[in-house]
């Protein structure tokens, strides 16, 4: 005889509550997140400040130049490399978009909202506006307090590819050390490939300092008393590896560490959600946003506000160089490039 599913009424009117998985609170943080993002960039166009920072009054090194045009050709071309072999290929392999792939897009993403971010409530650092660049649509995230933000010259090929090689293309790296130390160690344990993770890219992160001897970029208001080279432009903060470190080896863990189905963390409870196919990618997809941008915005961004409200000054060696503080503070504008200031009555340039 077959058994009657019971109604509410008969069961005393109670039902049992629907549960809630980890893959669709992530999913909303990273429809909020793209939500916030489309905004950001419609107002930014939409505003007229979508327009080229320009490098200001001081001559630029022919060096520095040529060598700045090089690395955004090589950026390009390994960003390219690394979405065809990682994205599309696979894709077109398999009929649909793999975990890499979709970490490839959600890389992309990061960069036009988290990567102005170290600047929120002060400018303690900047590009060089001799890379191409529209400026910045830092002045349109919501409670972004940092004056003249619009003209951070947003490296739009030379520092978005590098979200692509490097960034992606590191985590895959990382991945890689940590499985060659796990076949090597069995025994690590998950602490232990974590603290490798957060290690390698500890060490990785010190290649900065060869970028910006290429004039990329600079970190004008680090702590001069926790930085190597504090009198120069190549100014680099001992405290900024540490915290690249966390954050990526964060997102190397979030790829590394995945279920017996190869999914992420994020994507957890995507089978019990009743969606399959393409609306199964996309809430994946957003999982994966999401998580990405709350370990960026939680490991990176956050702490670094603590260092940059009390930023110390700017090197000469860097406030003497327009295509270096381009308009965020120095010369010419009513803001000291250093600690935090109201502006002085009657100066500066709108």
């Amino acid at each position: 005889m077959a058994i009657k599913e019971q109604s509410p009424a008969s069961t005393g009117g109670a039902t049992r509550p629907r549960k809630t998985y980890p893959v669709q609170w992530w999913a909303v943080v990273g429809a909020g997140v793209l939500l916030v993002q489309a905004v950001v960039l419609y107002r930014w166009f939409s505003t007229g400040q979508a327009v080229p920072t320009p490098t200001g009054a001081t001559p630029v090194p022919e060096w520095m130049h040529t060598g700045i045009r090089v690395y955004e050709v090589v950026s390009v071309l390994a960003a390219a490399a690394i979405f065809y072999y990682f994205l599309w290929k696979p894709w077109r392999r398999e009929g649909r978009i793999t975990l890499d792939g979709m970490l490839c897009l959600a890389w992309v993403q990061a960069y036009f909202l988290q990567d102005p971010g170290y600047n929120y409530f002060h400018p303690a650092f900047s590009y060089s506006s001799v890379q191409l660049n529209l400026g910045s649509w830092t002045s349109q995230i919501p409670g972004w307090t940092s004056p003249n933000g619009h003209r951070m010259p947003e490296p739009l090929i030379g520092i978005g590819g590098l979200y692509l090689w490097g960034f992606f293309g590191g985590t895959a790296l990382c991945c890689l050390v940590m499985r060659a130390v796990r076949r090597r160690f069995p025994a690590i344990g998950t602490a232990g490939l974590i603290a490798v993770a957060i290690g390698t890219w500890v060490v990785l992160d010190f290649v900065e300092v060869a970028l910006m001897g290429l004039g990329l970029w600079h970190y004008g208001g680090a702590w001069a008393d926790y930085s190597i080279f504090p009198d120069s432009r190549l100014k680099f903060p001992l405290y900024e590896p540490l915290f690249v470190g966390v954050f990526l080896g964060a997102a190397s863990c979030m790829r590394f560490f995945l279920d017996d189905r190869g999914r992420t963390a994020a994507e957890k409870g995507i089978d019990q959600i009743g969606v399959t196919g393409r609306k199964a990618t996309l809430v994946r997809f957003l999982a994966i946003v999401g998580m990405l941008n709350v370990m960026y915005a939680a490991f990176y961004n956050g702490p670094m506000q603590f260092f940059n409200i009390k930023a110390d000054p700017w090197p000469a060696d860097v406030v003497s160089r327009s295509y270096l503080t381009n308009g965020l503070c120095g010369p010419g504008t009513a803001y000291e490039c250093g600690p935090m200031r109201e502006p002085a009555l009657g100066t500066g340039t709108r």
